[in-house]
């Protein structure tokens, strides 16, 4: 479709898809039966535009050459090539002017750009996510309650997945509108957070969120108090631990303020779907359903593009109206 959409900006004719002849696209593609079973599941229909359905293609691109064709003809379209496809995938999306595109072209631009498929918030460090479902408020530290709780042990060290894999088994549950945080863990009865601690009511406690050279931080947090501790305790098999809430910003050792919350490195973390399929492909143990390995990467926004690794290109990320 992208093809199609530039070859009419140049007033070039050629044809994209498998030409009539299905059996012959499927030879020259190297798709399997069940690949081709699975576009046919997906809706994938002749003329429908759709290049690639999970990261496989669904149809080539044809040139002819005839009797009537010039050099001028075999320029242009080496010279469409060039222009288009030594460039990126926003740049070619700049040249495809709606106007100059036939009618059953002109809803393709809007499908060729990033798509947003999920925002996840991660409220605990280490644990698991919470899929926003609706609108969700964004601060200077990224989204709200995004990486706010940490887990800390006896000695008011953070824990993380690197040593208690078990930590991605805590699933937190946020309800705005009763000011709570669910936490649900395999076998286990809730545990309920309120997401705004009281001051007066909260012990104040300072912890480093790992010991790493690279953010080796200080946070002071409150508290949340015994009984989630008492729960975290149960879970994990590991006495001492406490639920603590940030409370003041971010410094490193040398006292500068950092506007991240518990993350590692920045307010927003991506990744793209099209470049973990691409990923797993090469990887011959990868097994596990595409959405759990996506999960893996613990990213707030999970974006999808047509090709894989679109997003090391990006310099800006504007959803809606605003600008991350």
């Amino acid at each position: 479709a992208e093809v199609a959409c530039m070859a009419a900006v140049f007033n070039i004719q050629l044809r994209t898809g498998c030409f009539c002849n299905p059996g012959a696209c499927q030879w020259f593609l190297k798709l399997s039966n069940s690949d081709i079973y699975k576009q046919y599941e997906s809706g994938h229909i002749c003329s429908d535009y759709n290049d690639l359905i999970d990261g496989l293609p669904t149809g080539a691109v044809r040139v002819s050459f005839g009797y009537m064709t010039r050099k001028q003809d075999v320029d242009k379209i080496i010279s469409m090539i060039k222009e288009c496809y030594l460039s990126s995938p926003e740049e070619r999306l700049q040249r495809m002017e709606i106007g100059n595109l036939p009618k059953a072209l002109k809803h393709i631009p809007e499908r060729l750009k990033p798509h947003l498929k999920e925002i996840c918030i991660y409220p605990i460090k280490s644990c698991g996510a919470f899929k926003v479902t609706d609108s969700w408020r964004l601060t200077n530290t990224g989204f709200l309650y995004d990486r706010h709780w940490m887990i800390v042990d006896a000695s008011g060290m953070a824990i993380t997945q690197k040593h208690q894999t078990r930590l991605c088994l805590i699933r937190p549950v946020i309800n705005r509108h009763k000011g709570i945080m669910e936490l649900t863990f395999t076998g286990m009865e809730s545990v309920y957070v309120d997401l705004e601690c009281v001051e007066k009511e909260a012990d104040v406690i300072d912890a480093s969120i790992c010991q790493s050279k690279v953010c080796d931080d200080m946070v002071t947090g409150y508290d949340c108090g015994n009984e989630v501790a008492h729960w975290l305790t149960d879970c994990l098999g590991i006495k001492g631990l406490r639920l603590v809430k940030k409370c003041a910003k971010r410094r490193t050792p040398t006292g500068s303020v950092k506007d991240i919350a518990l993350c590692n490195q920045a307010q927003f973390l991506l990744i793209n779907r099209s470049s973990v399929r691409w990923l797993t492909k090469r990887i011959s143990t990868e097994m596990e359903p595409l959405p759990h390995t996506i999960d893996r990467f613990r990213a707030n926004l999970v974006i999808e593009t047509q090709t894989a690794l679109e997003e090391m290109d990006f310099e800006a990320l504007i959803i809606g109206e605003t600008e991350l």
